[in-house]
């Protein structure tokens, strides 16, 4: 059950993602949220178990759900940064090295884990092996370091964070960090009362697991989901916003510039262009007849608010519109 809710939230985020997929300008953050909305997907067990016959039922599906877990989780991390920083930091970015080092750790140590059916039950079936416990705890380090950086990142610059939605969405997205650092700790704690035959203490961890997975993915995608739900919506909002200046400024575009037509366009985009064009023509127009163009009061408030409009970013339109 608990697989099903953490696959349905990642697929609710992608699809948050892809909806606003033209509005930016990278795409990692929809790479992150497909790779590991496929990872959970492949871990529920009737998928896991008709994937895994097609594969030879040598449990390359948890193999191939891990890597994507791995991956995916990179470029969220990528994604976040990015996003609080506001600039393309490479030095900045977890090191794409440590990812390709950590999945080689993890094929070696996979190939040397004895396995003779398939499980959806991986680390209970085949946790008592040293190249199992290695595989598993190297995967959820490389998660653990992963999320640990990226949430000090977030912390460290929440000052740039110049809305209240992407303020409350990147704080959750870090107190996901947090308990993702303490999930990461419960399973190593498995893997070693595994290994060490601590049954009280694997049970008491195994307890944790399934709930504290839950938060962390519910807290992550959460975090990512509401920044790009309120910039969705206010893309439409300032659209409409920008739709209404170009009604009330177009009788005095067209009474001060002769010989064009306003350009056809049905974006927000080419609406935006339509309004900047026509200040700018409208301005031009001004200066040309030298003095002699006379505006009413009405205009000149109508061309203010353009201008206003014009000049105001997409992030502070909400507070400046109020």
């Amino acid at each position: 059950m608990t697989q099903v809710a953490v696959t349905s939230l990642m697929a609710l985020l992608t699809v948050v993602q892809f909806i606003t997929v033209r509005h930016r300008r990278s795409q990692r953050i929809l790479y992150a949220s497909a790779l590991i909305t496929l990872a959970m997907f492949l871990n529920i067990d009737e998928v896991y178990l008709a994937v895994d016959h097609m594969l030879g039922e040598r449990n390359l599906t948890t193999f191939i759900s891990d890597g994507a877990l791995i991956t995916g989780t990179y470029f969220l991390s990528a994604a976040a940064i990015v996003s609080v920083r506001g600039v393309q930091d490479r030095k900045g970015r977890w090191p794409v090295w440590l990812l390709v080092a950590a999945g080689c750790v993890m094929v070696v140590a996979f190939a040397f884990i004895d396995m003779r059916h398939s499980s959806t039950r991986f680390m209970i079936d085949f946790g008592g092996q040293w190249p199992a416990a290695v595989y598993n705890s190297v995967q959820f380090v490389y998660l653990g370091l992963v999320l640990g950086y990226t949430g000090v990142v977030i912390l460290q610059n929440r000052s740039r964070l110049t809305t209240r939605a992407s303020s409350i969405g990147f704080t959750m997205f870090a107190v996901g960090c947090v308990v993702g650092i303490a999930l990461v700790i419960d399973v190593i704690g498995m893997n070693l009362s595994h290994l060490m035959g601590w049954w009280d203490a694997l049970r008491f961890l195994q307890s944790l697991y399934s709930p504290m997975f839950f938060v962390v993915m519910a807290l992550l995608c959460t975090g990512l989901a509401i920044p790009a739900a309120a910039r969705f919506v206010l893309r439409h909002w300032r659209g409409r916003h920008t739709a209404a200046l170009i009604r009330q400024l177009e009788p005095l575009w067209t009474r001060v510039v002769s010989g064009s037509a306003l350009p056809s366009a049905l974006s927000d985009d080419d609406h935006e262009m339509q309004l900047h064009r026509m200040v700018v023509e409208i301005e031009d127009a001004r200066f040309r007849s030298g003095g002699e163009l006379q505006l009413s009061e009405d205009e000149v408030e109508r061309l203010r608010l353009a201008h206003d409009h014009i000049a105001i970013p997409d992030d502070l339109f909400p507070m400046a519109a109020r």
